[in-house]
């Protein structure tokens, strides 16, 4: 079961990459907050819409698409009051 959810996680991070890219490295690449925090908050809203389960999964799958982890996890931390 681990293994399924952790493949399931893995793809998802695949299908992020493009995105996790252009946030770390595009042309519109402005750090407007430290870490990219802002960015990455905005994409953890919209994907885990209000779940706080959905949130992690979507965290841990930024990061190893290659996201800025202390911007992950500061945008984590506000969006749920915890620790990714």
């Amino acid at each position: 079961m681990k293994q399924k959810f952790y493949k399931a996680i893995e793809d998802l991070a695949k299908d992020m990459k493009p995105l996790v890219d252009e946030i770390e490295n595009g042309p519109s690449n402005y750090q407007s907050t430290k870490d990219n925090y802002g960015r990455y908050l905005s994409a953890i809203t919209t994907m885990a819409a209000g779940n706080t389960a959905s949130a992690r999964i979507a965290g841990k799958a930024l990061i190893i698409a290659g996201a800025n982890s202390e911007g992950v996890k500061a945008a984590f931390r506000i969006y749920t009051g915890g620790e990714l």
